[in-house]
């Protein structure tokens, strides 16, 4: 097996693990009966649940204390104030996902649908480089990475599986890869 045919087979399992993360929640509607307005953890109200309390810090809300006196206090070290997330921030850095934008169930269920036909894209044409440039793979895969966070962050109690994070990890890094080892192998 040649390195090419070697890599390509690699994007070609990743995709392949994509798709099945994907159509599981596509299977039955499941996406909708989990995190939907009316599933067993709808969507909209976690992230108003985790938006709420990213404006304080731990214990600061019995005390009546706001994030901005803790920051603004001295006695804080100046790595720890600039370090510190500020509130709009404070809830994306809690939960990294991309439905902070909507949350509605049409934007959950097209966001399933775009990861599974993105999925579906790069295990048909990973190993042809005239349809899939090197960078277009590599931001492909992170894009891919940056969908399955995004449902991994609000359906922390379905989704805590190890697989999930390794899926998150191996797809970041086979997108930061992308790029260098196509072209060099390309030579």
């Amino acid at each position: 097996v040649s390195p090419t045919g070697a890599w390509v087979l690699s994007v070609r399992l990743l995709a392949l693990c994509h798709l099945a993360f994907f159509a599981s929640f596509l299977y039955d509607g499941q996406h909708l009966a989990l995190l939907g307005s009316r599933g067993i953890l709808p969507l909209c109200e976690t992230l108003d649940t985790v938006r709420s309390s990213a404006l304080y810090q731990p214990g600061e809300k019995e005390k009546g204390v706001d994030s901005e006196t803790v920051l603004a206090d001295w006695d804080t070290a100046w790595w720890v104030r600039a370090m510190t997330p500020r509130p709009p921030l404070a809830a994306f850095h809690r939960f990294p996902t991309i439905f902070w934008l909507s949350c509605q169930d049409s934007v959950l269920q097209a966001v399933t649908y775009m990861g599974a036909g993105l999925s579906f894209f790069l295990f048909i044409f990973a190993g042809d480089s005239a349809v899939v440039h090197p960078l277009l793979l590599g931001g492909l895969l992170g894009f891919l990475a940056v969908l399955v966070l995004s449902f991994v962050a609000v359906g922390d109690p379905f989704m805590d599986a190890p697989w999930d994070h390794l899926l998150i990890e191996f797809s970041l890094l086979m997108a930061l890869c992308a790029p260098v080892v196509l072209q060099s192998v390309q030579k």
